[in-house]
């Protein structure tokens, strides 16, 4: 299982380590900060996959750091020749 989710998660070029548990439907909704995603071959049974990402706010700085940085620079210039 490991290696199936490693393997569809490098295919969205995601290089994250990451921890899973098979745990109850019912149980996801008590779960406070949980990233959900349909996959009927991973839900069998009334039971799911919860994969969690142990660096996954340093990740979304990384992919954002360039986009957010270029943002505020024409944002600046922007005031800055309109004003």
């Amino acid at each position: 299982m490991h290696t199936a989710l490693a393997t569809s998660l490098a295919r969205y070029d995601i290089n994250l380590d990451f921890k899973f548990d098979i745990v109850n439907n019912s149980l996801t909704e008590l779960m406070p900060t949980t990233y959900c995603a349909a996959d009927t071959p991973l839900s069998v049974d009334n039971q799911a996959v919860h994969v969690s990402f142990s660096d996954k706010e340093q990740y979304i700085i990384q992919q954002m750091g360039f986009m957010t940085g270029t943002s505020f620079l024409f944002y600046f210039l922007l005031v800055q020749c309109c004003s």
